[in-house]
């Protein structure tokens, strides 16, 4: 009897499997899911040039800043100049002034002689030759004369002296730093 119901259910249902069927198209994508944590943070970048502004961002200077041009030639004694938001401004300020011009930009400078190391050392000075003032910043002796910025960049005198720099491509480029009389004109090695 169980046999004969049996028979009777799979004739009324029709629940005897057949083969199995193709598979069917994929459906569509779904839609994306949340975005996971953020991954740790990379490791910091070298420190590159930063900017000091004073006067209200009237005046900007950078610091650890890198070769970025060069001024037109110029004895020791730098121009008085007119600036807006500043006043007339001569000798250190007329040089950083004379470098914003040459970089196109109000945060360059003349260069220091870390600067000017800085730049040698990452080889961005090459495709100059000649010699280029340099601010130091310090005075030393030489004979009755001194080695001290020509007094700010303010005297031509041949009694004064000022920083500069010769580049050479004698025998492979060179950069030697040296003083010369704020009586001779050179270009201002200008960084930013």
């Amino acid at each position: 009897m169980i046999r004969s119901a049996l028979i009777v259910t799979i004739l009324l249902c029709g629940c005897i499997p057949g083969p199995p069927g193709h598979d069917g198209s994929p459906g569509e994508m779904g839609l994306q899911g949340a975005n996971g944590p953020p991954g740790p943070a990379g490791a910091p970048g070298p420190t590159g040039p930063t900017e000091v502004s004073v006067n209200g961002g009237v005046s900007r200077i950078s610091t650890n800043a890198v070769f970025c041009g060069a001024s037109a030639p110029t004895l020791g004694i730098l121009p008085v100049v007119y600036i807006p938001g500043v006043g007339t401004v001569s000798g250190t300020r007329s040089g950083k002034l004379m470098c914003e011009q040459a970089c196109s930009s109000p945060a360059a400078h003349m260069c220091s002689g870390d600067e000017y190391l800085r730049s040698a050392q990452l080889n961005l000075l090459t495709s100059l030759s000649g010699t280029y003032w340099l601010a130091t910043g310090s005075a030393s002796p030489y004979g009755s004369a001194a080695v001290r910025d020509c007094i700010g960049w303010t005297f031509a005198s041949g009694s004064e002296y000022g920083m500069v720099v010769r580049m050479t491509s004698g025998t492979g480029f060179r950069a030697i730093m040296g003083f010369d009389s704020c009586s001779y004109s050179h270009s201002i090695l200008c960084c930013l």
